[in-house]
Parts: structure tokens; sequence; C-alpha cells
């Protein structure tokens, strides 16, 4: 009888080639649109807890394409808006305090609103229990136009 001829184990496969300068380039590009999408979702947040605050004071905010004053010809709730909400779109640009439900306003309540950095226009009333701190937070907002405070 024969003997069967002796296998040979399978070649080793060959080391897979260093990623070249394109995909350095692409995975540079994915990771500062990752980044950036990150920040911008942080910011969008943020945002949303102001609006939200707002909205338990019983206040307002306009968005930068409802005001009718500041408006630019372009303008328009833009189709993001329309599908992620306006706050991934469009910066708050109004806040107005002053039709609030609340007894009085506090410092908090205007720190919270200082961290909308594009707001142009601030009304606040009722004002109360706010402090020197409270209105310093105030200072935060360099974009600031039109302040006006009443009852404090």
């Amino acid at each position: 009888m024969a003997e069967p001829a002796p296998t040979t184990p399978p070649a080793a496969p060959k080391p897979r080639a260093k990623p070249g300068p394109v995909r350095w380039a692409i995975a540079i590009v994915l990771l500062a649109l990752a980044a950036w999408a990150g920040w911008h979702t942080y910011r969008v947040f943020g945002q949303r807890n102001v609006v939200s605050h707002v909205d338990e004071l019983g206040g307002m905010v306009m968005y930068d394409f409802e005001d009718p004053v500041n408006r630019d010809a372009k303008s328009e709730q833009s189709c993001i808006a329309s599908i992620l909400g306006n706050d991934y779109a469009h910066d708050i640009v109004n806040v107005n305090l002053s039709v609030t439900e609340k007894k009085s306003l506090t410092d908090e309540d205007l720190k919270k609103v200082s961290q909308l950095s594009a707001l142009y226009t601030l009304e606040a009333s009722k004002g109360n229990e706010v402090t020197d701190d409270g209105l310093l937070a105030l200072a935060n907002l360099t974009g600031l136009r039109k302040l006006r405070l009443s009852q404090f």
C-alpha cells in the first residue's frame, strides 16, 4: 500500500499594509466631524435646558428666524429645524421674563439665561430677589444690545 503524500500547511496570510496618507486624512476628517457634532449637540442641549427653564417661569423665547426687527432676508426655519427642532439650527436671540408667572426672579434664573451666547434682547421684571451676583452673570452676554429691567 502506498503512503499518503505529506500535506503542507497553508501559507501564512500576507501582513496588512499600513494605512496610507489618504486613510489618515479620512480618519482625521471624520474625527473632526465627530468632535464638532458632539460640541454642537452639547450646545443644543444647553439651549433646550434654558428654554425649558424659561417656559417653567412663564417667559417667552424668540429664535433668530422669528425676530421681525433683526431678521435677515434669508432667515427662515430650516428643514433641519423642522426635523430635529429649532435648537439644532437656530439661536435664541430674545428672552422675555416680564410675563413670568413666578412671584420673583432669582439669581439662578438670570444665570441660566446668561448661557445663551447669541442673546441680544433680554426683558425681565419682578426681580426683587436678584442680587449683584445675578446681574453680574449677565456680563457673559457680550452680544446683548437691549436690556430692560423693571421692578428690580
